[in-house]
């Protein structure tokens, strides 16, 4: 039997997040897919972390406890590996079957278990023609109170086809940047008051590559510890204290590499009946290194308004400092990240998005006394779907990326179109 248990509301401000080429979200009660950049994610606290918050079953999955996706698809790369010159074009053949299995243990537990397979062929690539990425996801679910609520999460992925993931090394592996990362995560909430309550959540990331000279650069493990008190000051608003705290761990030259950072943050949610919400914090942040500690600002603020329907309008600003490939030159990456996302409900059964991000961004040297190295990500995405039936859909996508950096070998310029038919079973 699949689970009855009442869904959340998903978070309702938007921010790009690291979701992937490609990504799926379920906008239509078919799983769609949409552009790269149309799939930035539902949460913007966490947005730099593996995990989201709670989401809820999707209504094609209520009906069964297995659900099997299967897609295929084509698109036209200008850009394969995300290289900052001599670019590699290919048209590119795709097939995505993925399984979702839900159940519910018991009146009070409730597990889900995913795997996602992504098979890609180039027409035009150097090497290995054929990648095959694998991802396995679990969670359980466990209410033992109704005040008290824990779950577990866990990852394995293999991927096969990171694109651009890496700035800044593309030319020397541009072959080669596959990866590993295994991660888990466990939450608890507590609603001690009617008004107040208090969420703990542990997460650890294990991310490793397979080319010698990644491996010996990047390979790490990172610890995240966040706790949060929530108190709901009246029926629309929700004042919110944070503190996260960061542990990065990298496999060689640790000393050289490795981070530390405390996060401090307050703010709000406020939500005007179910058509508009906003999401403000602001905060600072504490970073160690091996070459002392610094103090820097932290800030995220979100806007979504539902207008019709289906359709909405989000929009926002991030302000996070992000780990970096080439770690001899420089500590990490400061981002200003700008979004605008768009989906319009056009009838019942033809939806359009779009995306629009700016980025303008420093990176920060190790060597003190050194000119800033800036960079700006100029990010776009729009897609078509049309629903045959709640089962069967249609998507064309359009993906542009221009980054514009002062170190030559992080530039990029991309576009990439598609299209894939996807299927539920």
């Amino acid at each position: 039997m699949v689970c009855k248990r009442k869904e959340r509301e998903p978070k309702l401000a938007v921010a790009p997040g690291p979701c992937g080429p490609r990504a799926a979200i379920f906008v239509l009660p078919l799983a769609i897919f949409t552009s790269r950049h149309l799939g930035w994610g539902l949460s913007l606290a966490l947005a730099t972390q593996v995990f989201g918050g709670y989401a809820p079953v999707p209504d094609l999955e209520k009906q069964r406890p297995l659900t099997v996706y299967a897609s295929l698809g084509s698109y036209y790369d200008t850009n394969i590996f995300g290289a900052p010159r001599r670019a590699t074009e290919s048209w590119v053949f795709q097939a995505v079957p993925n399984l979702v299995y839900n159940a519910s243990l018991n009146k009070r537990t409730f597990a889900t278990l995913g795997y996602r397979l992504q098979w890609d062929h180039f027409e035009n690539r150097p090497g290995k023609a054929d990648q095959d990425s694998h991802r396995l996801s679990g969670k359980v679910a466990h209410t033992f109170s109704p005040r008290l609520e824990a779950s577990w999460e866990g990852l394995a992925m293999r991927n096969r086809n990171p694109e651009s993931l890496l700035p800044g090394v593309a030319e020397v592996l541009a072959e080669d940047q596959s990866s590993d990362t295994l991660a888990s995560s466990a939450q608890a909430t507590w609603a001690f008051t009617k008004r107040a309550s208090a969420l703990v959540k542990g997460q650890y990331t294990h991310l490793a590559y397979d080319a010698d000279l990644l491996a010996t650069e990047l390979n790490r493990d990172e610890i995240w510890v966040h706790s949060a008190f929530r108190y709901l000051w009246s029926g629309r608003v929700l004042a919110v204290a944070e503190a996260k705290g960061q542990w990065v761990r990298y496999d060689d030259g640790g000393s050289f590499k490795d981070k530390e950072s405390v996060y401090l943050t307050g703010g709000f949610d406020y939500s005007a009946a179910k058509t508009f919400s906003l999401l403000v914090r602001a905060g600072g942040q504490a970073r160690q290194r091996e070459e002392g500690t610094d103090y820097r600002p932290y800030g995220e603020l979100g806007a979504r308004w539902a207008y019709r329907g289906k359709s909405y309008l989000a929009y926002g600003y991030m302000l996070v400092t992000e780990e970096v490939a080439n770690l001899a030159l420089y500590n990490d990456l400061t981002v200003h990240r700008f979004f605008v996302n768009l989906r319009h409900q056009v009838t019942g059964r033809l939806a359009i998005s779009g995306s629009l991000g700016w980025e303008p961004s420093r990176l920060n040297l190790r060597r003190a006394g050194g000119e800033s190295v800036g960079e700006t990500y100029h990010k776009a995405g729009l897609s078509a779907s049309y629903q045959v039936n709640p089962r069967w859909e249609w998507v064309a996508t359009w993906d542009y990326d221009d980054a514009q950096s002062d170190d030559a070998n992080r530039r990029l310029y991309r576009n990439r179109w598609g299209i894939y038919s996807r299927w539920a079973f």
